[in-house]
């Protein structure tokens, strides 16, 4: 019963952090089409580059839709071959 629970939390828990990633989404829209309208070159310039930051942070979450994001490697064996720098 236990395991049950922790993959229904899993899952709430992803669709907590997917709801957040897309309302940054959102608001980096609304930050964008401000400064557009202001006419603000720097600020449109700012604005799309958190646009950009937050899809490159929602990419790892779409391509492995069963991971919960950074952080969680399987095994030590996992998080050496994805970070070797880090061996000691």
């Amino acid at each position: 019963m236990s395991s049950r629970l922790s993959k229904t939390t899993r899952l709430s828990d992803r669709a907590f952090v997917m709801a957040g990633w897309w309302l940054f989404v959102i608001c980096a829209l609304f930050f964008c089409a401000s400064s557009w309208r202001a006419g603000d070159g720097l600020a449109f310039a700012g604005s799309l580059t958190f646009l950009a930051a937050n899809i490159s942070f929602m990419i790892p979450l779409y391509r492995n839709p069963t991971s919960q994001g950074a952080g969680e490697a399987g095994s030590s064996q996992d998080a050496s071959k994805e970070y070797p720098h880090d061996q000691a």
